[in-house]
């Protein structure tokens, strides 16, 4: 049996295989979607619902994790990463 790599929701803590959650990164101040879960920069990963996206938000997790201030309009770009990929 092949084992998967599991990794944590920054919302919600709950712990999925990597093909369960989409990662994100930090890269030049701006916040990514990481399709190939590749890409350089302070990443995370977080569950496809929008509730994880509000949480993170509600929390100012995403501010403590990436040690910056987070934009409303970063927020919303989730937002729409996490309905396209429903």
């Amino acid at each position: 049996m092949i084992k998967k790599p599991m990794r944590m929701c920054i919302a919600c803590r709950e712990r999925k295989t990597k093909d369960q959650l989409l990662r994100f990164v930090s890269h030049d101040h701006q916040i990514v979607l990481d399709n190939q879960k590749q890409l350089d920069g302070r990443g995370f990963y977080l569950c496809n619902k929008i509730e994880c996206v509000d949480l993170m938000k509600k929390k100012k997790i995403l501010n403590k994790v990436l040690s910056r201030m987070v934009t409303e309009q970063e927020y919303e770009a989730m937002k729409e990463y996490v309905h396209e990929k429903k």
